[in-house]
């Protein structure tokens, strides 16, 4: 069982190191609306 935060924002914390380390080099973002549900 978990607890909603009583903290502003996702709850989620982001490594800037391991972002930095790993800086996006594509043309494109792998995800793209579709019209149907994907996955299972």
């Amino acid at each position: 069982m978990s607890s909603p935060s009583t903290e502003p924002g996702l709850g989620v914390e982001l490594r800037e190191d391991v972002c930095d380390a790993n800086p996006w080099s594509g043309s494109q973002l792998h995800l793209s609306m579709v019209p149907q549900a994907v996955g299972g």
